[in-house]
């Protein structure tokens, strides 16, 4: 299996192309990976949305890495409800939308991202994983 990995930061976009291990014991391949940067900031990519399709673009130009089958997403901030891996279906998109004051710099842009691959490729599905799921397995002592 083929993942096209995300990682949206507040003016960068991290992209990797990754091949699952076929068989057990067997290390995940790295494909293709690429950055955009100064996102938002003079002649830059103007925003998050078009900085994916940059990648896409890029991705979709050479015919060894143009196939894959899922998207993944690093995000910020899951709030509460969030833990582990979601599925990103339409609940969870609006879920995450409402936490957007948690992580301002972060989690909207991350959300630009996953809305244009939805728009570009709406068969495949999408993963996110959350940065604050550390945060939830943390022992109650080291917490506070």
């Amino acid at each position: 299996m083929r993942v096209l990995v995300f990682n949206a930061g507040s003016s960068s976009l991290k992209y990797r192309l990754i091949e699952a291990a076929p068989e057990e014991g067997e290390a995940v391949r790295t494909l293709a990976s690429g950055a955009i940067e100064k996102i938002g900031e003079g002649p830059g990519q103007p925003d998050h949305d078009r900085a994916a399709g940059e990648a896409l673009s890029r991705l979709s130009s050479d015919a060894a890495v143009s196939r894959f089958d899922a998207f993944a997403h690093r995000i910020v901030h899951g709030g509460g409800r969030f833990s582990e891996p979601v599925r990103l279906d339409a609940d969870a998109i609006a879920a995450l939308e409402n936490l957007g004051e948690i992580a301002p710099l972060h989690n909207a842009r991350a959300l630009a991202v996953v809305q244009a691959c939805r728009g570009a490729r709406p068969d495949l599905p999408q993963v996110a994983v959350f940065d604050t799921a550390f945060h939830h397995r943390m022992p109650e002592r080291a917490a506070s």
